[in-house]
């Protein structure tokens, strides 16, 4: 079973930052999942939500500020929002990475970064997990993935993720705790694929997510899994 950590270590430190990372780094994570949205200037910036409002306080859409006017930003503990490419470098592939595209205009600037690690920086193939909400940015990105694993995220209907996941060649489903179904772990797992969880609320979750034999939690608490 995979220990993720989500957002890095969210439940320790500021998340999507690069002292949650590190935190993730130092609990020993298999994998770190994390957010990234294409801001104005084109760079993609790791960061969750659309606006700046919940996690910095400040106002306005990440999409309509550049890197520059982003960086003023602090997150918390004097954190500023990282770029992809510098969460990845902090990263340096001792943990896999699941790359979570956020918004629109974000599946090319993804696909040139990763092919740039795997082709130039002896990062393998298979350090990459990309998945998405956006369907229509997934299959932008299905079309000029560079080689990497594809994870298929289930938030309100499971029904269609297997045919999604075949159709794409995944390498993994994402269920909502919601749908922590035993059976449907299994079903999931006997197609092929493997099955992440996300969004458990409490350690009593957790321990049922082991017992549905799930292949990784992914968590704001890693240290727990």
């Amino acid at each position: 079973m995979l220990k993720i950590g989500h957002r890095g270590a969210a439940g320790y430190e500021p998340e999507n930052t690069l002292r949650s990372f590190r935190k993730a780094l130092k609990l020993g994570v298999d994998m770190i999942e994390f957010d990234v949205r294409i801001c104005k200037s084109g760079e993609p910036v790791v960061f969750h939500d659309e606006t700046l409002d919940r996690i910095t306080g400040g106002q306005g859409h990440i999409k309509d500020l550049n890197l520059v006017e982003l960086k003023k930003y602090n997150i918390g503990k004097r954190e500023k929002i990282p770029t992809l490419v510098e969460a990845l470098n902090l990263i340096d592939h001792k943990a896999m990475v699941n790359i979570e595209m956020k918004g629109t205009n974000i599946a090319g600037p993804v696909a040139t970064i990763i092919k740039d690690y795997v082709e130039n920086k002896n990062w393998p193939a298979k350090t990459f997990l990309v998945s998405s909400f956006h369907r229509k940015e997934f299959a932008r990105f299905a079309r000029v993935n560079p080689g990497v694993r594809l994870g298929i995220l289930v938030g309100k209907n499971p029904f269609d993720a297997l045919g999604r996941a075949v159709f794409y060649g995944a390498y993994s489903i994402h269920l909502h705790y919601h749908f922590l179904w035993k059976w449907l772990v299994r079903a999931m797992q006997k197609s092929g694929f493997k099955v992440f969880i996300f969004w458990l609320p409490d350690e009593t979750w957790e321990s049922k997510a082991k017992e549905a034999g799930v292949d990784g939690i992914i968590s704001d608490y890693p240290d727990r899994i």
